[in-house]
């Protein structure tokens, strides 16, 4: 039988599947129980701590072969990525930065795309993942020598910390989203991103804000 699983701060569809026994989310986002879930969370990989999300029954596949002989069976994982994009301090791409990056203790170094883009493999256990930007380049455009990013930390857009949390990854909110002084800054961060971005200057998160904001930051 099925069972139903409570999410739990920093889980997401991949890291859940992979508790209960599955290779891929797929089963379970598309289980019919889950069709209310499908409706609020648009993205399985951003949840909320406290949806609950059904776990259906594994069903298990078998297979008749010969006996006496070697038998390979291939079993397709999804490749789970975290995607970023670096931006320098006025904005623009900043492209051809030579980084390392860490997750499970694995460094690997790599280049970001003219566009600024870096792409990451991690697991679905993975909990964090650390870029270290080591180009001179880096230093001239102020940016962060060192970032942290914590894999499924970001809540849903209809959330306030999960709006404050973009807005700090924009680089519109200057102090942590978790910090109190985040909250008298958020006016003000929002009237400034919808200035950048031909909205109504209202300093609220409305919807147009909202819809903009999961555009620009792409999750």
């Amino acid at each position: 039988m099925g069972k139903h699983h409570i999410v739990e701060s920093g889980e997401h569809a991949s890291g859940i599947a992979v508790k209960y026994g599955y290779q891929s989310f797929e089963p379970i986002w598309k289980a019919a129980e889950n069709a209310d879930l499908r409706e609020v969370r648009k993205n399985p990989q951003v949840l909320l701590a406290g949806d609950d999300i059904y776990i259906p029954e594994r069903k298990t596949k078998k297979f008749s072969v010969t006996t006496g002989q070697n038998h390979t069976f291939h079993v397709t994982r999804a490749r789970l990525e975290l995607r970023l994009r670096l931006l320098t301090s006025q904005g623009k791409p900043a492209g051809g930065l030579s980084v390392m990056s860490r997750v499970d203790k694995v460094e690997t170094a790599s280049d970001t795309t003219g566009a600024g883009d870096l792409t990451i493999v991690v697991s679905p256990q993975s909990t964090f993942a650390t870029v270290e930007i080591t180009t001179a380049e880096a230093e001239g455009e102020r940016l962060p020598l060192e970032l942290v990013f914590a894999i499924g930390g970001l809540d849903p857009i209809d959330e306030v910390f999960g709006a404050k949390s973009r807005l700090s990854n924009l680089g519109y909110l200057t102090s942590a989203p978790d910090d109190p002084f985040a909250d008298e800054e958020l006016e003000l961060a929002v009237e400034e991103f919808q200035a950048d971005h031909d909205l109504t200057i209202t300093g609220a998160l409305d919807d147009a804000t909202n819809a903009k904001l999961l555009e620009v930051h792409g999750s």
